[in-house]
């Protein structure tokens, strides 16, 4: 508990860290009601068929292939801010909008290509930065409780995205969580903060980790066997 609350303590104290914990909880949240409920639903409503399903995962995979593959040779080349804030920027709520207004499949096929080919660049760059940020002594607590906090909207999302379809009707639910997103991808291009991703960690990142108190040093009583690999 008190390793817990020494990571809590740091997460109140980094700004960057604690906005990258809550954007993440709000997309990953969307992002499980589209490809659980919106995607699907979109599918059998409006395609009419579950090749249309298969081609828009296939299309997003693609574009986050070929993101990948760009993104890795040009990674040290160019500003991590402005790569994550529009690529997260296009990545999210156009999606949303493309299965509530859009009629062409061709069109919807197109700008989840564009979102996979974006999104490529977001994890590398957040793993890199919170890994730079996080002092090296607390980084197994900070990195606990941000990827539980990151990934507690998941399991919500297929449940209120089925609830919002149920009760509003697909469009209106793909407007809703798109809205949602959109709020979020936007906030980087709104508060200061967010401009330290172009940052290098620095001593004063290190100092705000120094205050944190440790738990209490434990005797070891033997070996400490490796768990299973990963």
């Amino acid at each position: 508990m008190a390793a817990l609350r020494g990571g809590a303590h740091y997460l109140r104290r980094d700004r960057l860290v604690h906005g990258i914990v809550l954007m993440l909880l709000v997309t990953n949240f969307a992002d499980a009601a589209y490809t659980s409920i919106l995607a699907p639903v979109w599918a059998t409503e409006v395609a009419g068929s579950s090749t249309a399903l298969g081609l828009l995962t296939a299309a997003f995979a693609l574009g986050a292939v070929l993101g990948n593959a760009v993104f890795t040779l040009g990674a040290s080349r160019v500003p991590r801010f402005a790569v994550f804030a529009v690529g997260f920027l296009l990545a999210g709520a156009p999606r949303f909008v493309a299965l509530a207004v859009l009629d062409r499949l061709w069109a919807v096929y197109l700008i989840s290509f564009v979102a996979g080919v974006s999104v490529a660049a977001i994890n590398p760059i957040l793993g890199a930065a919170t890994f730079e940020r996080i002092p090296e002594r607390l980084r197994a607590r900070v990195l606990g409780l941000t990827h539980a906090a990151s990934w507690a909207g998941i399991p919500l999302g297929g449940l209120l995205g089925g609830l919002a379809v149920e009760q509003l009707r697909l469009p209106a639910a793909c407007l809703l969580l798109g809205a949602a997103y959109l709020v979020v991808t936007v906030l980087p291009f709104v508060l200061p903060v967010w401009r330290q991703l172009d940052q290098p960690a620095t001593e004063a990142t290190v100092r705000s980790g120094s205050s944190v108190a440790e738990p209490p040093a434990r005797r070891s009583t033997g070996a400490v066997r490796a768990g299973p690999p990963r």
